[in-house]
């Protein structure tokens, strides 16, 4: 639980305190800091990893932000006889290796000093390490990771992982021209 707070400008989070179970209590003794996970979702367009890069970039984020396209599984895919692979369904996507490298991300960053070398996803074990970020003393502060996709707030155990969560929205033109823009 965080607040995000925009003030002239600036993007600030703000930590809010959870009262802690005492097996937790014990385990954060060995943490150093917090890591702050937020969750961008909405319809393809409307500009969840634009957002999800300046958000990145403003809160210091170490990690460039997770998409969930890198977890999309052609072959788990329903066929639809005459349009082909549905890419819009939560059945071809691998939630289960999205929390794990989210877990894993979160208690490197919970435990370390500085800002490791590399921070490797599973999909193509590629690093997700901003530019000029390994080695950076991260101090006591809220770490904040980022994920953005279409289908993110499907699971529910990943949405119950999210410190906070953004649905952005955008008229279907917008959203359309934008994506024939890119051209996907």
């Amino acid at each position: 639980p965080h607040l995000l707070a925009i003030s002239m400008g600036r993007v600030v989070l703000v930590p809010r305190r959870r009262a802690a179970w005492s097996e937790e209590a014990e385990e954060k003794e060995k943490e150093l800091r917090s890591v702050t996970i937020i969750g961008i979702a909405g319809p393809s367009g409307s500009g969840k990893s634009t957002l999800a890069q300046k958000l990145a970039a403003e809160l210091e984020s170490p990690a460039a932000p997770i998409s969930l396209d890198w977890y999309l599984e052609p072959k788990w895919m329903p066929k639809c006889p005459r349009f082909g692979k549905n890419w819009e369904t939560p059945e071809g996507v691998d939630f289960k290796a999205l929390l794990w490298d989210l877990e894993r991300i979160s208690r490197t960053l919970r435990s370390a000093r500085t800002v490791p070398d590399e921070l490797e996803v599973t999909p193509d074990s590629a690093s997700v390490l901003r530019k000029g970020q390994a080695g950076r003393d991260l101090g006591g502060d809220s770490v904040v990771l980022i994920v953005e996709g279409f289908l993110l707030f499907h699971d529910a155990t990943l949405c119950k992982m999210m410190d906070l969560q953004i649905w952005l929205q955008a008229d279907y033109e917008t959203c359309l021209r934008r994506r024939h823009r890119r051209g996907r």
